[in-house]
């Protein structure tokens, strides 16, 4: 039924397929690895997070083939692919600073908010206790775009859960702007309240 519906090169079906399909059997596999070429950026990312976790085997080949894309205003493509080959052991050694790098530079208030928010995310994801990341953050907290800063102040919240990162944010106030530093005062005080 699944490679019926894979045919039907409709991007509809094809995206329902790569968003239900949490498990790919080794039958289905090179049909699934079709939704890669999808000229859906969703499609892609779904598919390549999917491939990519499903069989390690392949990660030299998954991130050779999708090393070019970008995805998005937000960069989706992109941020995944450098997220995905940073997770890769012994894949492009000598250039993965140089991705990470990429990455973090993605944060910075010259990107538009929707990829800083996505570099943001995913670098948490990769290291939640990286203090440019986390200055980054509280960056964030400050901008005039009503959904970035709250995106920022509940990030910051959910990560005050670890006691180690309210010591990692602590350590940061010094060194932030006036508006930073009393954004990140206040959240740190209504949790130390709570």
């Amino acid at each position: 039924v699944l490679k019926l519906a894979l045919a039907t090169n409709d991007i509809k079906v094809r995206q329902a397929i790569a968003n239900t399909t949490p498990k790919v059997s080794l039958e289905f596999k090179a049909d699934f690895e079709s939704l890669l070429n999808d000229t859906s950026y969703i499609t892609k990312e779904i598919a390549l997070s999917t491939v990519w976790s499903q069989f390690p085997e392949d990660h030299k080949r998954i991130l050779d083939n999708s090393k070019q894309w970008i995805g998005f205003n937000d960069k989706n493509l992109r941020i995944l692919w450098l997220t995905l080959a940073l997770g890769t052991k012994e894949y492009q050694m000598a250039d993965k600073v140089n991705y990470y790098d990429e990455l973090l530079n993605y944060c910075n208030p010259e990107f538009e908010t929707s990829i800083r928010q996505n570099a943001i995310e995913n670098l948490l994801f990769i290291n939640d206790k990286d203090k440019n990341v986390l200055s980054n953050l509280v960056n964030s907290t400050t901008s005039y775009r009503w959904q970035f800063s709250k995106f920022g102040k509940d990030k910051i919240r959910l990560l005050l859960k670890n006691p180690n990162i309210r010591t990692y944010l602590e350590q940061l106030l010094p060194n932030l702007g006036k508006d930073e530093n009393a954004v990140l005062s206040k959240i740190l005080s209504e949790k130390a309240t709570n």
